[in-house]
């Protein structure tokens, strides 16, 4: 997908599940071709994190909030990582798509899944996705003003304190505070959340 973009004259950005520095021992002339091309490599963990099983769900969580516009999946097997960026789209309220190549095939069959419990919108071509967000402003899915502020705004607070005074469960509760995390409205220092505004 990133040298497909790239090829076609556009940019790309790369959002690794991993620290950068074993991406780009691996990779270094994609890396470059990524850069050249005007658009960007990013990681939210220390240089020399390795990839783990726990890295690249947060990671998912970063992807999906790049996703202003809404989150596209094009292929995904049942368990995969694109459905758990689509998951965290959702829980950020941004809408998702998803394109099905062939509906037998096992590699789209979470996508088939998607639309079918109606947590996507189906995408065939192009235009169907083009359409559905030339029309919708830049911040249209910013988050309302949430409950949760209240909590970590009185003082700082852990996620299981966090977990037990609210109804949301872990998944939701981690994507949202990810999303204000990025948006510089929460910071994490020393196990606890505490409120920036």
């Amino acid at each position: 997908a990133h040298l497909g973009a790239i090829e076609a004259g556009g940019k790309t950005g790369v959002v690794l599940g991993e620290g950068i520095y074993h991406f780009l021992k691996r990779h270094p002339a994609f890396a470059e071709k990524v850069l050249k091309g005007g658009g960007f490599i990013l990681s939210q963990f220390s240089p020399f994190t390795a990839g783990a099983r726990w890295t690249f769900p947060k990671r998912n969580a970063l992807i999906a909030y790049f996703g202003n516009f809404g989150t596209l999946v094009v292929e995904a097997p049942e368990k995969s990582g694109a459905l758990i960026t689509a998951d965290f789209a959702r829980k950020m309220g941004r809408k998702v798509y998803a394109y099905i190549g062939c509906t037998s095939n096992p590699n789209y069959r979470g996508c088939v899944n998607q639309v079918s419990s109606g947590g996507a919108k189906l995408v065939v071509e192009p235009q169907n996705l083009l359409s559905d967000i030339s029309d919708r402003p830049l911040g249209e899915n910013k988050n309302p003003a949430h409950p949760l502020e209240r909590l970590i705004a009185e003082r700082p607070r852990t996620l299981d304190e966090l977990l037990a005074l609210t109804s949301m469960g872990k998944g939701e509760l981690t994507a949202l505070l990810t999303q204000w995390e990025l948006e510089g409205k929460v910071s994490y220092q020393g196990g606890f959340y505490i409120w920036s505004g």
